[in-house]
């Protein structure tokens, strides 16, 4: 793919990504004060990428350095293909299927406990260490369940806290890359009792301040081989990281070992079962899958709130939510001082944009459905603002692929907003309209936009 977008900046691989209607499920950032270092990372589970799906696969999460040759662009991957996630009874079933297929039995999957946290990569590049998450170039910048405090400074915090008996100082990074090999990447799971989405450590440590670095791999950066206990230079990283306070998940002697541990163990978080295709399987019981599903995690409820509408889930709703895990929430109130109900107000801002989208679309597209093909208004679409013409692009890339028997409507417009939009282009766009109202915008409607657009940016 670089080979053929030649491209040599931030800007340059964007604009190739768009061009191929890659972007926006496969997103980059760049890196501020490193020139040419870019991330390039997928958006996780989606439906829609089939026509690239094995380089969606590929690109799950991927440093790369524009201004390095083609062969040597690529500085290091840092995150394994995508988890399968099932309850303890889907695993079993699947192990047993494996287990009575014809012929030679395959060698059981490697098990091991998992928690609940943030997976920071560490790398050497450039003459400096790297610490990034999966979809964020410097864990400094990147957040989610805590309303202000960054994963960089959980980090650190986990570090302060291992036991230092030589000396009186506290861990730092500094300290801790030196016990790493410039020649490797490594990933560490950052366990930090305010970073919990739906695990208490208290309940899976004993300890409600519990901060914890858990080392869960090591690959080399030259031959992407990931490394094992068996390599020497691995079992050396080991025992000098344990030695220091790194933390190893506790191991299974087999996949059935780990289904039996988890249902003896219901204040505990899952397993991770690792195939020999490479595949990868994130197992915990049907309860803590469910409260993933029910909670997107961040501190702000108005964003659950959305991510809760946007699934659409039947059994499920946002009054749902509010029920269990918010029920004292203060609502907003609307011109009259009358509260206004989230799902009221979430529900009427993206029907309206999916009816306003749809009569720009209309306004701007002629659909040839005997050729597949359109014809657009490039007069009144370049008149558009550029976020308009964005979502303006997508649906027309959705008519003449996924939709090419009649023109693109109201039902392809609301799907394509849940579904396909990620959550910050959708947060772009709400607070879009709710600073620029159109001329078919009533009055309630534009009301709407403005209280969730504030109560989303608190």
């Amino acid at each position: 793919m670089l080979e053929a977008a030649e491209a040599k900046t931030y800007t340059g691989l964007l604009n190739f990504l768009k061009e191929h209607h890659y972007w926006p499920a496969l997103q980059v950032k760049s890196f501020r004060g490193d020139d040419g270092m870019v991330l390039l990372h997928n958006t996780y589970k989606r439906d829609d990428v089939a026509a690239f799906q094995s380089l969606y696969d590929e690109c799950r999460s991927v440093v790369l350095d524009l201004n390095e040759v083609d062969n040597d662009r690529i500085v290091v991957s840092l995150a394994n293909s995508i988890p399968e996630r099932m309850d303890d009874g889907q695993y079993e079933r699947m192990n047993k299927l494996t287990e009575n297929t014809e012929g030679e039995l395959p060698t059981p999957d490697m098990c091991e406990r998992s928690y609940e946290g943030t997976v920071v990569s560490v790398y050497f590049h450039r003459g400096k260490w790297f610490f990034s998450t999966s979809t964020c170039p410097n864990v400094n910048d990147s957040r989610f369940s805590h309303p202000t405090k960054k994963h960089g400074e959980m980090f650190d915090e986990a570090l302060e806290a291992f036991p230092l008996p030589m000396c009186s100082n506290k861990m730092t990074r500094e300290m801790f890359t030196n016990m790493l090999d410039v020649d490797n990447a490594y990933t560490f799971l950052m366990v930090h009792h305010e970073n919990g989405h739906i695990m208490k450590t208290a309940d899976e440590f004993g300890d409600d301040k519990f901060m914890g670095i858990f080392h869960i791999g090591t690959r080399n950066r030259a031959t992407l081989e990931t490394l094992t206990e068996d390599n020497s230079d691995e079992k050396t990283d080991r025992d000098q990281l344990k030695a220091a306070g790194v933390q190893y998940p506790e191991r299974f002697e087999s996949p059935a070992a780990a289904i039996a541990w988890v249902r003896a163990h219901p204040e505990a978080y899952g397993f991770v079962a690792r195939r020999q295709d490479g595949s990868i399987v994130k197992v915990s019981r049907q309860n803590i899958i469910e409260l993933e599903q029910m909670d997107y995690g961040n501190a702000n409820p108005w964003h659950n709130f959305l991510w809760i509408y946007k699934q659409n889930k039947p059994h499920f709703h946002v009054n749902d939510y509010i029920s269990r895990f918010c029920p004292e929430i203060v609502l907003p109130l609307d011109h009259a001082g009358k509260e206004l109900a989230p799902v009221y107000v979430v529900h009427t801002v993206i029907c309206t944009m999916r009816d306003i989208l749809l009569e720009l679309y209309r306004g701007t597209t002629q659909y040839f459905p005997q050729y597949a093909r359109f014809k657009m208004n490039t007069e009144v679409d370049s008149s558009l603002a550029p976020i308009l013409r964005f979502h303006l692009a997508q649906l027309r890339r959705i008519q003449i692929t996924t939709h090419t028997d009649c023109m693109v409507h109201s039902k392809t417009i609301y799907h394509y907003l849940c579904h396909h939009t990620t959550m910050k282009n959708m947060r772009m766009l709400i607070k879009f309209f709710a600073r620029s109202p159109q001329p078919m915008m009533n009055a309630r409607a534009a009301e709407c936009f403005t209280v969730l657009d504030a109560c989303l940016s608190d």
